[in-house]
Order: structure tokens, then C-alpha cells, then sequence
């Protein structure tokens, strides 16, 4: 292959790339239907859960991967004063959009496995159905009926930028 057709194929390459990129950016998640309801739960259990544990200092443990995988975001989820840490609540966590460019303004804990076990049992479609029209909570919104285990300070916090 010559140098000009590498150069061609190389500039068709990095032009699909930055169409793919300014795709994805300008897609809202809400237009994928149930998605992103379902990715919320998935954020806030699978990548970022804690557990509460009465034998830990600070009465959690972590379960998350992506708290696993991150000394920052696990000293952040359990040590820091910034993030609000709230009990497990199913709708209120699927409502709940979250960040992926800096650490959680919100953690979800959960009682223990046996809840988590039955919220895996739960029949999502009339959920789905009844949450497609609600509105979606900002990271790090708090509200009355919350059970909050520890209020964040908010401090570092960036605005904008959920998911």
C-alpha cells in the first residue's frame, strides 16, 4: 500500500473516530428507552455498592468492582466527608444519574447480600414502565424520604457531567 492511500486510510480512520466520539456525546441516555434506568442500578450496585458491616470502623465495606479496582475511590467511598452515603432504595437508585469523570457524590448501601439477592428477583418491566416518564435525580440530590446514613459535605464536588 503507498504512503498516500496509508495517509487516506488513516484520515478516514480518525474521521470515523471523531464521528463515533460526537455521536455518543450528543446522544441524551434517555432516548435508549429503559436503558438507562437498568445502567443506574447496574453503576450503583455492581461497579460501586457498599455494605454495611458493623464490625468495619465505619460500619461499611466495600463490594463494588470499580471501588475494588481504585485505592482513591475506596478510601473516597468510605472515608471521605464529601459524598452522601444513602440505604439501599430500588427506584430511587435507578432514578439516580451518576458520575464517571470523578468520584461519586453518592453511594448506595445496601442492608446486605440477601438484599441485593432479591432485588435480582425483581419483575423490572412494570418498573420500567412506571419510571420511564419520572424524572432523573442529579448525583448528588438528597430528599426528605432519603435514608441517609451519612450527609456529604459536597465539598470538591464538580457540577454537571451526570450520566
Amino acid at each position: 500500500m503507498s504512503t498516500a492511500s496509508n495517509a487516506k486510510l488513516k484520515e478516514q480512520f480518525d474521521t470515523g473516530l471523531e464521528t463515533q466520539a460526537d455521536f455518543t456525546i450528543d446522544q441524551p441516555l434517555e432516548r435508549y428507552g429503559p436503558l438507562p434506568l437498568l445502567a443506574r442500578l447496574y453503576w450503583y450496585t455492581v461497579e460501586l455498592g457498599l455494605i454495611r458491616d458493623d464490625a468495619s470502623p465505619n460500619g461499611l465495606k466495600i463490594y463494588g468492582a470499580g471501588i475494588v479496582s481504585s485505592k482513591a475511590e475506596t478510601l473516597h467511598s468510605r472515608r471521605s466527608a464529601a459524598p452522601n452515603r444513602l440505604g439501599f432504595a430500588l427506584e430511587r437508585v435507578m432514578r439516580t444519574r451518576y458520575r464517571i469523570d470523578t468520584f461519586q457524590q453518592t453511594y448506595f448501601v445496601i442492608d446486605d447480600f440477601a438484599q441485593l439477592f432479591h432485588v435480582a428477583q425483581t419483575d423490572f418491566a412494570p418498573l420500567l414502565t412506571k419510571l420511564a416518564n419520572a424524572p432523573a435525580y442529579a448525583a448528588g440530590d438528597l430528599f426528605d424520604g432519603d435514608c441517609a446514613i451519612t450527609r456529604g459535605t459536597r465539598e470538591g464536588w464538580n457540577t454537571g457531567g451526570d450520566v
